[in-house]
């Protein structure tokens, strides 16, 4: 135990005052930050080839109308599906969407059949759920019967306003605890990679030593 304690204590004062410790230190939180924003650069991706889609709306949810998008089009056919599929390279459809009649209205999960032989996008796929849903819901309230005001009324948003119990409080509190939050959190990842980084090194110092003993 005491040589591990000189082995640590020699490594902290020749390896975390090098240059290299210090930026590796500093610049691997932003090399996180980094990868982040690119991550979520390349989930909001939009695709700028043009796409038309078919739509079979068996059980009339989206009642002949659905909203085109940026590079999404819909055109509703009333071609069988088997029909479709084999004059398929006839038309200039991208993939045809089914949308089958809803078996019981009580059902929480909804099937939608996409065909194509290209695989949608990470931005297209949620946005065609999205419409498909909304539509849907729409269709379950005018089938059951439901009050559209009342149920309106059920989605209530809810805030939470801090108040002082004296006049004297600061009334800042929400504004410096998002701060406080904020510089913790980095800090804690500074102390997380100093940590991580340090220990590697002596463990790698370590593992030189054990040949160098014997």
């Amino acid at each position: 135990m005491h040589k591990l304690w000189l082995i640590v204590k020699r490594e902290y004062l020749t390896r975390v005052t090098r240059r290299s410790f210090i930026l590796a230190t500093l610049l691997t939180p932003l090399a996180f930050g980094v990868f982040i924003v690119v991550v979520g650069f390349i989930f909001r991706y939009e695709s700028d080839d043009a796409k038309h889609i078919a739509v079979i709306d068996e059980g009339d949810i989206l009642k002949g109308a659905i909203k085109d998008e940026r590079n999404l089009y819909f055109k509703f056919v009333n071609i069988p599906l088997d029909t479709l599929i084999y004059q398929f390279d006839q038309y200039e459809y991208s993939g045809v969407l089914v949308i089958p009649k809803p078996d019981n209205l009580l059902d929480k999960t909804f099937r939608v059949y996409y065909y194509s032989d290209d695989k949608l996008t990470l931005d297209i796929e949620p946005l065609i759920i999205q419409k498909v849903r909304s539509s849907l819901r729409d269709y379950k309230i005018d089938q059951l019967k439901f009050d559209r005001k009342e149920l309106e009324a059920l989605d209530t948003k809810v805030e939470l306003e801090p108040k002082p119990l004296t006049p004297t409080a600061d009334a800042d509190n929400q504004l410096s605890g998002l701060v406080g939050a904020a510089i913790g959190f980095f800090m804690g990842i500074i102390m997380y990679m100093t940590v991580f980084i340090y220990g590697m090194m002596v463990m790698r110092s370590v593992m030189e030593e054990k040949p160098a003993a014997s």
